[in-house]
């Protein structure tokens, strides 16, 4: 009798999904790293409008108390090769970032409009290279693509539409968890990098939980929000929910995570072991 294991699957899309899914979790830890790190980030919403919406306070195009907002469309691919345009339309998030224009266009907000690849863009190509800077409605010959992927008119609301995108590369997946465990442990130096470790794990934890609508334990009281809409509730992460890990950075002596191996029912398994032995003191 065969093994499953050596027949071939007629649909083995689900480990992809999976894969690009966990991708734009460490995507949106940046963000929650640049709060830890005292930056101009506000708070990251997960599965909002778009995957990431990243709020900033102190933008130069903003007035005094106004959030600038960076609605964020990540894609990913397998291929290597650098993005030129004809990718990035391939893979449609202007498609997305167009449905959100439309739906924030009007409501006095000050924001940006980003598409986050994975890898890097092609240097010789100038029509990616303008779009990625905000330029792509300057040039004729992008409009026109650009127009002919939505099916919309070259039109003064298309230019403004261009004017508002962004293009920004990530490290690829196999390297983003590494590059962000070290800005983690730039933010605690002196730690072992068993805690920075634990600690990674555990902003990823709360990041997914968010991307999920999972809300943490007093999370109302945590939002600095007046009467959140039930869409947002449990999708924001602000720097009052990861008080305790920016703590952790700075307080070597405090308890790591308890909360962690708390939630994992059962049997002791070996990453609450590794956490006690190598990342959390006794108390």
């Amino acid at each position: 009798m065969a093994d499953p294991i050596e027949i071939e699957a007629p649909d083995d899309s689900g480990s992809v999904t999976l894969r690009r899914y966990e991708y734009q979790v460490h995507v949106a830890v940046q963000a929650v790293l640049e709060m830890l790190a005292g930056g101009t980030v506000e708070h990251v919403t997960c599965e909002h409008i778009e995957d990431i919406v990243v709020a900033r306070r102190d933008d130069a195009q903003c007035a005094a108390e106004e959030l600038f907002w960076d609605y964020q469309q990540i894609k990913t691919r397998d291929a290597v090769e650098p993005w030129t345009l004809t990718d990035v339309l391939s893979k449609k998030p202007l498609k997305s970032l167009w449905r959100t224009h439309g739906a924030v266009r009007g409501t006095g907000q000050v924001y940006h409009l980003t598409a986050g690849l994975e890898g890097y863009l092609d240097p010789g190509d100038e029509l990616v290279t303008a779009l990625s800077r905000g330029h792509g409605g300057d040039l004729e010959t992008c409009r026109k693509r650009v127009a002919a992927h939505l099916k919309v008119p070259d039109d003064d609301q298309l230019s403004e539409f261009l004017h508002l995108v962004r293009v920004r590369t990530f490290v690829r997946r196999e390297s983003v968890e590494a590059h962000n465990t070290r800005v983690l442990a730039d933010l605690g130096p002196g730690l072992p990098m068993a805690t920075i470790d634990a600690l990674y794990t555990e902003l990823l934890r709360r990041t997914r939980e968010a991307m999920q609508g999972r809300p943490v334990a007093r999370w109302t009281e945590l939002l600095t929000v007046d009467n959140p809409p039930p869409a947002v509730l449990s999708k924001r992460v602000s720097a009052a929910t990861i008080a305790d890990v920016r703590q952790r950075l700075t307080r070597p002596d405090h308890v790591l995570l308890e909360d962690l191996s708390q939630q994992l029912a059962g049997s002791e398994t070996s990453l609450v072991r590794k956490l006690r032995r190598g990342a959390a003191s006794v108390g």
